[in-house]
This record gives structure tokens, sequence and C-alpha cells, in this order.
């Protein structure tokens, strides 16, 4: 188990602390299961990372995200990689995670 650094923008932030987002889809992996991380002083530890494209993720995995529609998602995304903007079937890494005990 390895403390690491998983940046969040403010609201990514508050919707963890509300316990809305429990997942972060970034483009490489982060760390593997058991690893934790820091929220605004709360200890997080991810349960699983799994591989999907971008649109499953839109599509499936929105509200545990954080997002109350895939679009809404799908405009986060585009605005956080303006470069790679959003491609379906991209491949991302999903890491699934909770406030440690």
């Amino acid at each position: 188990m390895t403390l690491i650094i998983m940046p969040f923008t403010q609201y990514s932030r508050n919707m963890i602390k509300a316990g809305v987002k429990t997942c972060t889809t970034r483009k490489t992996r982060y760390g593997i299961v058991g690893d934790t991380f820091m929220v605004d002083n709360v200890l997080y530890r991810i349960t699983d990372v799994r591989r999907l494209s971008l649109m499953h993720v839109a599509k499936d995995w929105f509200k545990q995200e954080g997002y109350l529609s895939p679009e809404l998602f799908i405009e986060t995304w585009r605005e956080l990689h303006p470069r790679i903007g959003y491609i379906p079937d991209r491949i991302v890494l999903l890491h699934q995670f909770e406030k440690a005990p």
C-alpha cells in the first residue's frame, strides 16, 4: 500500500467529500488496489482499477464520476483534456475508491 498523489479539481473534491464521486477516470494508471491518496486531509483507498473505453465510462459510470449526465462528463473531459478531446473508443483507466477506514 502506497500513498499516491491523485490531483482533483475543486468540483471533484467537493463531490468526493459529499460521497457522490466514487471513481475517477484517468489517461494512465495512478495507482493499484490498496494504494491511498488524500483529499482535503481525508484518506481514500483505491478498491479497483479497470480499463474501459471513454464511451463506456460516459454511458455507465457518469454518476459514480459525480456528474448528472453522460453529456456533463464528456463536456468536463473535453475541458480537462483539450489537446486530445473526447475520443469515445480511447481506452482509459477507471480508479474506484472509498474512504479509508
